[in-house]
């Protein structure tokens, strides 16, 4: 990575025994260009078949604390609960994943305020294969943190933002325009949550990127799109996808998550 050397790196590439596809997974985040600290965070694990991407909410507590919290329970939740699914339905899935979401939206709430502090609040985006689920997934997001899915035929966003601006544009765009960084539920400060879902099989050739504001907010859709479905392991397109928002001059936290779908 040369000058960007500083970007934290994890690839995890293996395929577990049996699964019927392999998950080529990488994950990349980085502070930005202005910002002192990183408020993002994440987490991919190919054996889980799991990538989750969290942005903490500014000027709201602990913004840092809560995505790395909220990352971590969920990965703790669904970890036990794919021990249970056998097999695991699209129905099973999201009942589990909407619970995991009510339980940490309520746990943290609570933590901070135990502690006399504030409530800190985050967003989160995640897809979800359990190994048992013969290549099923499920789609799942809280805030406007953004799951893409690219193919052969185009690309598509899978999730759908919970922002003051979705509303405006569900409600017939009346009225002044809102701003698209207005979020109306976040993970740890909303008293109640509606976690968007989607559940579907997927299909060799495919990717699938995560990512928060800062990427989409750096640079155009069209060219993510472009640099996301070029075909190159899921390391080298994080990298390209980083580095482009670098190039953008990304004002805030950055991070992708860039999950191939192919054959073992």
């Amino acid at each position: 990575m040369g000058a960007e050397a500083t970007i934290d790196l994890r690839k995890v590439r293996p395929a577990s025994s049996g699964r019927p596809l392999m998950l080529d997974i990488c994950a990349i985040s980085h502070t930005g260009t202005t910002r002192a600290r990183n408020q993002d965070a994440w987490c991919v694990d190919p054996d889980m078949g799991l990538m989750l991407v969290a942005d903490g909410v500014g000027g709201q507590g602990d913004g840092s604390w809560a995505s790395r919290r909220a990352v971590t329970l969920m990965r703790r939740f669904l970890g036990h609960a794919a021990a249970m699914l056998k097999p695991a339905g699209a129905r099973d899935r999201e009942k589990v994943v909407r619970r995991s979401l009510v339980f940490i939206n309520r746990a943290m709430q609570r933590a901070p305020l135990a502690a006399g502090q504030k409530r800190s609040g985050t967003t989160l985006v995640g897809l979800w294969v359990p190994p048992c689920g013969d290549g099923q997934a499920t789609a799942f997001n809280v805030g406007d943190s953004s799951l893409f899915r690219i193919a052969a035929t185009g690309a598509v966003k899978v999730s759908r933002d919970h922002s003051l601006h979705q509303l405006w544009v569900d409600g017939g765009k009346v009225g002044t325009e809102p701003s698209k960084r207005v979020i109306v539920q976040a993970l740890g400060i909303s008293p109640e949550i509606s976690p968007h879902q989607a559940s579907f099989a997927l299909k060799t050739g495919e990717t699938y990127l995560a990512c928060t504001d800062g990427l989409t907010g750096s640079v155009p859709l069209n060219e993510i799109m472009a640099i996301a479905g070029a075909a190159n392991p899921a390391e080298s397109v994080t990298q390209n996808l980083i580095l482009g928002a670098l190039k953008g001059q990304a004002r805030d936290n950055v991070t992708a998550a860039v999950c191939k779908v192919d054959q073992p």
